[in-house]
């Protein structure tokens, strides 16, 4: 009961100490609008390290060769096999999605945005700079001519001020994101 018919209830002083802490707990929790990038480019990072070690593990598995070729013209990331006369053929197809393992980043609605490129180092002269496949032992090569090995990959992935790296190593495969 309330001395004197005063009306219970918070002063100023805790309320706008209420309102401080869910303020504080909410700046904490909720990430800023400039983390979408860099999360949207972590997922297109992680979905092309997939791609690429999915053509060596396909290729390990299946004794044929696969691989991925990054086409900066076109802005996407495709994976390929490689059938018995040496051709590239794009039947590949996503493991869960089911649909055609290709990644055009201008069209795709979850990477719109997201320029990729790429830099390549061969141990000799390489023709068809922007595939990578993967030889039954898991080792990459150029497609063209196919005794050219790799010396090191990388596809730069960039949405606004953000950067990933994928990269494959020449000597073991490895794929990696930076």
């Amino acid at each position: 009961m309330n001395p004197k018919g005063s009306i219970g209830g918070f002063t100023i002083i805790e309320v706008a100490m209420a309102v401080l802490v869910v303020g504080l707990i909410a700046a904490i929790a909720i990430p800023a609008g400039n983390n979408n990038e860099a999360s949207l480019l972590d997922a297109a990072a992680m979905e092309v390290a997939t791609m690429a070690r999915f053509a060596r593990d396909e290729a390990m598995r299946t004794g044929d060769s696969y691989g991925i070729r990054q086409q900066n013209g076109q802005n996407r990331v495709r994976v390929f096999r490689i059938d018995g006369g040496g051709a590239l053929i794009y039947d590949v197809y996503h493991p869960t999605a089911k649909q055609l393992w290709d990644i055009d980043f201008d069209t795709a609605p979850q990477f719109r945005g997201v320029a990729s490129s790429r830099s390549m180092s061969w141990r000799a002269a390489c023709n068809v700079d922007g595939n990578v496949a993967f030889r039954p032992t898991g080792t990459p090569y150029c497609t063209d001519p196919t005794v050219t090995l790799l010396d090191q990959a990388t596809i730069s992935l960039d949405l606004g001020n953000h950067s990933r790296k994928v990269a494959v190593d020449g000597f073991t495969g490895r794929v990696t994101v930076h």
